[in-house]
């Protein structure tokens, strides 16, 4: 654990599941001991499946406005930069196969696709989306016919519907777009699509990449499904307790859940803080 506090620069932080608790709050201790952090020169990284831009109400809570730091939305889609407020990194799903896509899965699933800051989906009415456009601070626009998608490509795609109703179509569906797209769920009632180079794995080593970061410097913390490439590519990986098992599986170690100030603790553990 030593060697591992003096290798440490960077803290890897999923949102949902991970540095939110299950009433979506940052837990006071977390919270206090990231700024901490901050101050002493540490910088973090939110690493999310939303979008970059949702992210950002986060900011003034972490004090990220204050110190800086990255945004890697869409599961490692876009990288934003808060130092230079520049877009570093972005890849798009071309417009052709949204449509594609969409077309597959059966009427009765809601579908949405992200471009930008913006939500765009013919279910307006579904609630599942309704609480994702309303928690990330998206803009909605409610389209009548898939053929409005086609102007520009979409940072992601989404399909909501109860977990065992996409279960019925999810295996065909992975078969028929396998070489097309990367896929995976987000929670039970959330199955994501992107580019299939796109997971959260990638935008980290992305992110080492362009900023010259190397990934031993990063430790990550993730829950879902979605964040066992993003674990599996940190320097160190860290599945909170309330994980998936396949994350568990993929960390170097495990921490207590995000209710009960699994990154604090594990924060206290390494002696970060």
């Amino acid at each position: 654990m030593n060697n591992l506090k003096t290798k440490i620069k960077y803290i890897a932080l999923d949102i949902d599941g991970t540095l939110l608790n299950t009433d979506e709050k940052i837990m006071e201790k977390t919270r206090e001991s990231l700024i901490n952090l901050e101050e002493k020169g540490y910088r973090l990284l939110l690493v999310s499946g939303r979008a970059a831009y949702s992210l950002q109400t986060f900011l003034k809570p972490l004090k990220m406005d204050e110190f800086g730091g990255y945004l890697i939305g869409v599961n490692g889609g876009m990288i934003y930069d808060l130092n230079s407020k520049k877009l570093l990194f972005e890849r798009l799903i071309p417009a052709d196969l949204v449509k594609e896509y969409f077309e597959a899965w059966p009427i009765r699933y809601a579908r949405a696709a992200y471009y930008g800051d913006e939500l765009r989906t013919d279910t307006y009415y579904n609630p599942d989306f309704k609480k994702l456009y309303t928690v990330n601070f998206m803009k909605i626009k409610k389209i009548h016919s898939l053929n409005e998608l086609q102007e520009r490509g979409s940072n992601k795609l989404m399909i909501s519907s109860p977990h065992e109703k996409l279960l019925e179509t999810v295996p065909q569906i992975r078969e028929q777009f396998k070489d097309k797209l990367y896929m995976t769920f987000s929670a039970p009632y959330y199955f994501e699509a992107m580019m299939p180079d796109i997971n959260k794995g990638f935008g980290l080593r992305r992110f080492s990449e362009l900023t010259g970061t190397p990934l031993d410097q990063i430790i990550a913390f993730g829950d879902g499904d979605n964040d066992a490439p993003f674990v599996k590519a940190a320097g160190f990986g860290v599945a909170m307790g309330n994980a998936s098992e396949l994350t568990k599986a993929s960390a170097d170690d495990i921490t207590a859940s995000n209710d009960e100030d699994g990154i604090y603790r594990y924060l206290k553990k390494i002696e970060l803080i």
